[in-house]
């Protein structure tokens, strides 16, 4: 267990540094391609908000490029994010400007001919840092539900979201009525910070919530896991995704972590929606 701690914290940054179009790595990634998150969203001259400099306004949807993430920074809605310098295409034109960070999309995958954008919405002391998941088709947004994103608070007032996010697109994982999941995955790669997935069924242009799980360390003193298990991960289950919660200490008996708790869940697949099963 020691030794799959300490590879796991190894191996979370090159992962995220290694995927082969990771958008968000602690920050927006400069050489990245993503997408317009906001609804026409007005392209900057200079990274500010001032009279007269505007542009042009981009839909949702509209693909990007990240060519820097500027020093200057701008807090709305609870967080705080930087502005970038984008190059787009628009007309037939090449074009290039400034867009808040809050206003493009952290993470994307297709998903047929739709596209599925992640972006922050806002952040609030007692709830902490909220995103949206938004399906979008040929510039409209066709489906949107809102999501919580891992984060610990820093104590700090309209705090920078400061994760990794990576996104990866999954079959149904034999959830009856879906045609695609989409694992969100969020990491800091750090002891004491919790991360996880974030987990988002699509179907017929709908997005629906199924669930998040959780996990966090603290080197040399103790590791939780959660894990969701879906039906085509384990045949048993049908039409039931079952989460299991384990508790390790670290015995300095055996110099190696113990599993001192688990536990699990089930949820019942049911109208497009997990419902807790009551034991």
């Amino acid at each position: 267990m020691k030794k799959y701690l300490l590879i796991l914290f190894l191996f979370i940054p090159f992962m995220a540094q290694s995927g082969e179009n990771i958008v968000y790595h602690f920050s927006f990634v400069e050489g990245s391609s993503t997408y317009i998150f906001g609804e026409n969203v007005r392209v900057r001259r200079t990274p500010e908000v001032k009279e007269d400099n505007i542009s042009e306004t981009l839909a949702a949807g509209h693909s990007v490029k990240i060519i820097q993430r500027t020093d200057k920074h701008m807090a709305q809605n609870g967080f705080r994010e930087y502005w970038c310098k984008i190059g787009f295409t628009k007309n037939g034109k090449e074009m290039q400007g400034y867009v808040w960070g809050g206003l493009i999309a952290a993470g994307h995958v297709n998903i047929g001919k739709d596209l599925f954008l992640l972006g922050f919405k806002k952040y609030e002391d007692e709830h902490g840092f909220s995103g949206e998941c938004r399906l979008i088709r040929e510039g409209k947004i066709i489906s949107a539900i809102p999501v919580m994103l891992h984060f610990i608070p820093s104590g700090e007032g309209n705090p920078f979201y400061g994760y990794s996010i990576s996104l990866k697109l999954n079959d149904s994982l034999g959830l009856v009525g879906l045609e695609n999941v989409v694992a969100i995955n969020n990491d800091y790669g750090a002891c004491g910070y919790p991360h996880g997935n974030v987990w988002v069924g699509a179907a017929k242009g709908k997005l629906y919530y199924l669930g998040i799980d959780s996990s966090v360390s603290e080197a040399g003193v103790f590791h939780y896991e959660e894990q969701m298990i879906f039906p085509s991960q384990d045949k048993t289950l049908k039409g039931e995704v079952r989460l299991v919660i384990e508790n390790f200490e670290f015995d300095e008996k055996i110099n190696d972590y113990r599993l001192s708790d688990r536990k699990e869940k089930r949820y019942i697949w049911k109208n497009y929606k997990l419902e807790e099963r009551k034991q």
